[in-house]
């Protein structure tokens, strides 16, 4: 495979890229040496049953044809591991934080990882988790029925602006560009640099845009994150 080169930073070699064909529809590309790369394919699970082939042939066939700019990066290209797959990936649960236990990063929530928020979640979480934790053990550990709910309460906060980010991704593709290259851009950058807690976050006028247009599609018909499915090698 053909990794960028470049001074330029959108041309560096080891950059992860994302590839876009349509709602739902993606691939990235993760450098992990000179020499190998993963790539991996996300879409619906109908879509895959659909083309009736096995998930190596199915990812060859994505590979050349989801996008022209990451076929235009493949060459001579041989698995170097088996082709995996994974379906409804994407879950939430709202009983995560308790007396006696606490969850932290994907334990609680993983939601479409197309901008790739997981592993900052998780770093952050932990750290509000352990703050939490030892303001129950020490002095400060109250008789509440539930001694994390506040942690509970901003973490939540966090995932929901996550949620929201992704599915004006989706949803409404031109707005999103538009915010992310307007007057408003600013805003775009603090969602993505991870300024989603506290004050800042609900001062920020395109989270609650983001939160107007999404109320009027978020129901008991919208499609949901958990129908999409991912083969990667």
């Amino acid at each position: 495979m053909i990794l960028d080169s470049g001074s330029d930073p959108s041309k560096v070699p080891g950059n992860t890229l994302i590839f876009y064909k349509q709602r739902d529809h993606w691939a990235w590309t993760i450098p992990i040496a000179s020499n190998l790369v993963s790539i991996g394919v996300v879409a619906p699970a109908a879509y895959f049953k659909e083309q009736g082939l096995n998930k190596t042939e199915y990812l060859r066939k994505e590979m050349m044809t989801l996008n022209p700019e990451l076929t235009r990066r493949i060459t001579n290209t041989s698995f170097a591991e088996e082709v995996r797959s994974v379906t409804s990936y994407s879950y939430s649960t709202t009983d995560y934080a308790g007396n006696g236990f606490i969850c932290v990063g994907d334990s609680h929530e993983f939601t479409d990882p197309i901008f790739s928020f997981g592993v900052f979640l998780a770093m952050k979480e932990a750290e509000f988790a352990a703050a939490a934790i030892v303001k129950h053990l020490g002095e400060e550990g109250g008789t509440d029925e539930n001694p994390f709910a506040d942690y509970k309460a901003v973490t939540t906060e966090g995932q929901s602006a996550i949620r929201d980010v992704i599915d004006t991704f989706w949803e409404y593709p031109l707005v999103f560009t538009r915010m992310a290259s307007g007057p408003h851009q600013d805003d775009i950058t603090d969602l993505f640099a991870g300024r989603i807690y506290g004050e800042i976050m609900r001062k920020n006028v395109s989270r609650a845009a983001m939160r107007g247009l999404l109320a009027k599609r978020r129901g008991p018909s919208r499609t949901s994150r958990s129908d999409l499915a991912g083969s990667w090698t």
